[in-house]
Formats: C-alpha cells, structure tokens, sequence
C-alpha cells in the first residue's frame, strides 16, 4: 500500500489538487499506476466519495486529529477496516499538504503541517513558553488548534471541553500530566503523554479515573497511561469512544481500562500490565475491540466480560494474569 501511497502524491502533484474531488479519474490514474493494489485503489477513491479530502481542506489547524476523526468515519460509513481508512485519510493529507509523515501509514512524524507547527500554543512548566499551566491553556486554546507540551509535570486535573490536540515534546517519561484527563469535547487527541493520576495534585483526593471519557472521542497515541482509583481508562457511555495506540496502561488500582455503559473503543498494539484487577474490565453493553495488545501480570483477569459486554480480540497476548485470561459472567445484571 505504500507504493500506492507515494504514487498518489506524485499525480497530485502533477495533476493538482482538482484530483482530490475527482474519484473517476483518480480510480483511472491509480488503477493504472498501480495494477496490483486493489485496495489501496478503492480505499484512495471512498475518500474523494466520501468528502474526507474536502474535510481536510476545511482547515489547517489540528490536521492529526481532523486525520483521526475522518478516518473513523470512512470506517463507519463504507464498513472499511479502521487502520485501512486511516491509511487513505493520511495518504491524502500527505498528498494535498497537510500533512507531514514518514510513509510508515502508523502516525510517523509529528502529523502536522509547518503552519499548525508555527501557529500551536506552547506550555513550558519552567516558563519558557507562552503558558506554564497545562490547564490554562486547554481554557485558552481555540478549537481545532494545537498544543505542544514541553517536559516538566503538570500537576492539575485537566478538563478537554474542545477538539485540541495535546502533543508532547520530549523524550518517553519527560512530559507528565499528573491529576486525571476528563473529555468533555466531541474529539480530542493526545500523544506521547505521560498520564499519571497515581498521585493526586495538592495532596487531594485520589482519582477514579486516570483518563475519563464519558462523551465524545479520544484518540490516545504512545501515552503511558498509569494509577487511578477505579481505572486508568473509562470509557463510559453511548456517546463514547476511545482509540489507544501503542499506550501502556498500568497500575491501575482496580482495571487498567473499563468499557462500559455502551462505550466503545478500539485498542491497538497496547500493554495493559500490573493493575490490581482486570486488565480490560467490560461491563453493561461495553465493545471494546484489541488488536495486537499485550495484557499480563493483572490482579485477577487479563479480560473480564459481564452485564451484557462483548469484545472482539485479535492477535492479543493473554499471559501471567492472576486469575487467568477470560471471566465471562452474568449477561443480565452489572
């Protein structure tokens, strides 16, 4: 599919961008070009079908989460795989411009294009930026826009109430939230975090949730998610969603994720490790689907189903949990 990939930027860039509203005559120059990658042809094309190269035109700020966001409604709406639709999402917006990358098709390189690079808010915890309080600037940031987070600890409890991105910059460890995340937006993005609500800020209570989302749509990239009363990720509710990619999640006092209340999410090539309970805990009407995830050396399960919960679990690694690697209990009461 990368070959696709790099063939679709080269007839845009002869072609021009009019080819990103022309499925037809793109199908024709791909199906060409590229005879043998059948679906990456289709994926390309849905695209343009389905408008996602008009969404990313829309705008040029916080094009990594516009990138996720249309992505998963490619997915929906044309029943593609998600990481297929993310692939084309992200081909396109390489394409056009919007977009930087490493051809990897797995969220290389920063995601943004120079102008979001030059336009984010800056947070130093030394002062160094234009804000030295994480919190501050999720009040401050426009929506759509970026926020890039210089390493130092950020020891205050943090409300999303807007699609921003919040993008660490520093090395794994280096950038700390400490407190608890809570969604409170439609879409958000977070990525290279370090997410501890292990230790609650000003000697307060401790936190439930680590990451909570009882609304809207997180997307988590390369975050170590750790601590929390009750579970270092929820997803709780009809309305919502959660994608992590490559997280660890851990030391959860009780789960390291809980999906439950209808919530959805979709967990790809994470380790879910060293939490008191279940590794994955599922309850009334929960759907979580794992993908390649590592989930061992759990209190009691490494998943455990109950109330009506299902899960769709491919390719995971299942081992050293106490109890062992599934529960599955009563469908009918939580």
């Amino acid at each position: 599919m990368e070959v696709a990939r790099r063939v679709l930027c080269d007839v845009v860039a002869e072609h021009g961008p009019t080819l990103a509203t022309d499925a037809r005559r793109l199908r024709y120059i791909l199906n060409d070009l590229c005879p043998d990658d059948r679906k990456a042809v289709f994926a390309l094309s849905a695209a343009v079908e389905a408008r996602v190269t008009a969404e990313l035109a829309a705008s040029t700020r916080a094009t990594a989460l516009r990138v996720e966001r249309a992505g998963r409604r490619l997915a929906d709406e044309l029943g593609l795989a998600e990481d297929v639709a993310r692939w084309a999402v992200e081909s396109w917006a390489i394409a056009l411009g919007y977009a930087g990358g490493d051809g990897g098709g797995h969220g290389g390189g920063n995601g943004t294009g120079q102008g979001d690079h030059r336009a984010a808010l800056v947070v130093c915890a030394q002062g160094r930026g234009d804000l030295a309080s994480l919190a501050q600037a999720l009040r401050e940031a426009p929506p759509w826009s970026r926020i890039e987070v210089l390493p130092g600890v950020y020891a205050e409890p943090l409300v999303v109430d807007r699609p921003v991105e919040i993008v660490a910059v520093g090395k794994p460890g280096e950038v700390v939230a400490a407190g608890g995340v809570r969604l409170a937006a439609e879409y958000a993005l977070v990525r290279g975090m370090g997410l501890d609500a292990g230790a609650a800020p000003d000697g307060g209570p401790q936190t439930l949730f680590g990451v909570d989302v009882p609304r809207g749509e997180l997307f988590l990239e390369d975050c170590d998610v750790s601590g929390a009363e009750l579970a270092c990720v929820a997803v709780r509710g009809r309305a919502a969603s959660a994608t992590l990619r490559r997280c660890r999640v851990r030391h959860g006092r009780q789960a390291g994720v809980y999906v439950s209340l209808g919530g959805a999410s979709a967990l790809w090539e994470c380790e879910i490790s060293e939490n008191g309970g279940a590794g994955v805990e599922i309850g009334w009407q929960g759907s979580p689907a794992l993908h390649r995830c590592r989930i061992t050396g759990n209190g009691t399960y490494g998943i455990r189903i109950y109330a009506g919960g299902e899960s769709q679990v491919e390719e995971c690694e299942l081992t050293g949990n106490r109890l062992g690697a599934w529960s599955v209990e009563d469908p009918v009461a939580e």
